[in-house]
């Protein structure tokens, strides 16, 4: 997997898709994605180890370049020289990976935020908005409770004045 994400900083746009997309292949069949990915990536601290490697990557490439600059007197033939032309391939390889995976992590992180606080937005706004609709419906039911109370006593009315008229009326 860290090859495939060393990958994904090729500065050749097909080579790092390709391994973008074989990387989520990987993820899928283990059942992940890449959020599932980032959250372990911050779960286990990963991502504060990935600055941790980086800034010690860059300070050997730093010392690795010091020694290149020094060993160059040597000619280009000097195998001291090629291997550490090598190495400070490897580790500005390395240095490109590890700042992409941090970059890739930050993002990600900002989104988490975002997305976090649009919920709590959202949460709040809900709450209020059910406190304003119990008070709408304690409202209508004292409301409808009242007009019950006048339904009742019209009908007790009409009950009382249909018992007086029948009383009045001679039976035949």
């Amino acid at each position: 997997m860290s090859k495939l994400l060393a990958l994904a900083s090729s500065p050749h746009d097909q080579e790092a898709l390709a391994a973008l997309r074989s990387l989520k292949r990987l993820l899928t069949t283990d059942g992940m994605d890449f959020i599932d990915l980032a959250d372990r990536l911050r779960e286990t601290g990963r991502a504060e180890q990935l600055e941790r490697d980086l800034e010690t990557a860059r300070r050997q490439l730093r010392q690795t370049q010091l020694a290149l600059r020094t060993a160059r007197g040597g000619g280009q033939g000097d195998p001291a020289a090629r291997e550490l032309r090598q190495r400070v391939r490897h580790l500005e390889q390395e240095n490109q990976a590890l700042s992409a995976d941090l970059n890739a992590l930050t993002e990600q992180l900002d989104d988490w935020r975002a997305a976090h606080e649009a919920l709590d937005t959202t949460l709040r706004q809900t709450s209020r908005e059910r406190v304003q609709l119990r008070s709408k419906l304690r409202q209508k039911q004292m409301e409808m409770d009242q007009f019950l109370g006048e339904v009742r006593g019209m009908i007790n009315v009409t009950s009382r004045l249909r018992s007086f008229v029948d009383s009045k009326t001679p039976t035949a």
